[in-house]
């Protein structure tokens, strides 16, 4: 059963706190935030939307650098009349479960869940419940929308659309170029990235996985001089079963089971889900779904701002 408090709050928004559950996920209680339109009656039902953070422990705001995006889309969404769930990742915030080893496949169970929660609301129009998603929301939301015909439109912000190998190789060469290293110098660093990917994603045993990155780690440390515990720090980023998951994971093979009304949009300063390699991908995995639209939006970054 769902748990819930309410407060009416400046903008005349309804809004309730609430807890439910994921049932594909005994001990699993999501915390979260509904917010209904006050300009519409009670007794009538709304359409509305579940947002879906990215990647990290988000809370339900997907507060970052000081930045609430997800509160403030629920006040434009709620301006426009629609009801919108938000809610913290599981192990985050108020919200039950471990953040630890869970994969973008536990993820959309925890966003299904929150899906089927407002579609059994008496006062949400269950027919008119779409998913928003960010960044590795922009994952997760295909995945429930391509198996439940039920959901009602998509709308994904920055989301990858190519697989995490891809993804973490031009996030390596950006990042060095971010930090003045020269173009070539950049393509180096990526490549080193990619082979310790290629070592995670092909070693037929954990233990020759293991000793082959660490190998290769120390190496890296000693020409880098980075300390022991930063080479720990990566091996257990690099061996982690989200990462081992996102490596491999063709987010285009999903987008092209996809029928559903969908709205993608890119940021043309993305520096973490860069256009240059994600906009092409997205239209050819949309392109047979007629009610598809992808955009770029020109002189924004990752969060839209």
């Amino acid at each position: 059963q769902t748990r819930a408090r309410q407060v009416v709050l400046a903008t005349g928004a309804i809004e309730r706190h609430l807890v439910f559950p994921n049932n594909d996920r005994p001990g699993v209680m999501l915390a979260g935030t509904l917010e209904r339109p006050a300009h519409v009656a009670v007794d009538r039902p709304v359409p509305a939307v579940v947002l879906i953070h990215g990647s990290g422990p988000n809370d339900r705001d997907e507060t970052m650098y000081g930045h609430k995006p997800f509160r403030l889309l629920a006040g434009l969404f709620t301006s426009a009349g629609y009801a919108v769930l938000r809610y913290d990742k599981r192990g985050v915030g108020e919200s039950g479960g471990a953040l630890r080893g869970a994969t973008i496949i536990d993820f959309a169970a925890d966003a299904e869940a929150a899906f089927d929660y407002l579609r059994r609301r008496a006062d949400i129009d269950g027919q008119r419940v779409g998913l928003l998603g960010h960044s590795e929301g922009g994952m997760v939301a295909p995945l429930i929308a391509a198996r439940r015909p039920e959901v009602a439109w998509l709308v994904l912000l920055a989301p990858p659309v190519v697989n995490g190998r891809e993804i973490s190789r031009d996030q390596n060469r950006q990042g060095a170029i971010d930090r003045g290293v020269s173009e070539p110098d950049a393509l180096a660093a990526a490549d080193e990235a990619s082979r310790l990917f290629d070592i995670v994603m092909t070693s037929p045993t954990a233990a020759e996985r293991d000793q082959q990155l660490l190998q290769a780690l120390h190496d890296i440390a000693a020409r880098r001089h980075m300390s022991e515990a930063v080479v720990q720090a990566q091996h257990e980023s690099l061996t982690s079963a989200w990462f081992r998951h996102i490596l491999a994971y063709d987010p285009a093979a999903t987008l092209r089971q996809i029928r559903t009304p969908t709205l993608v949009l890119f940021a043309a300063l993305d520096h973490q889900i860069a256009p240059a390699i994600n906009e092409a991908p997205a239209r050819a995995a949309l392109q047979d779904n007629r009610a598809a639209e992808v955009r770029v939006l020109p002189g924004v970054n990752h969060l839209f701002v």
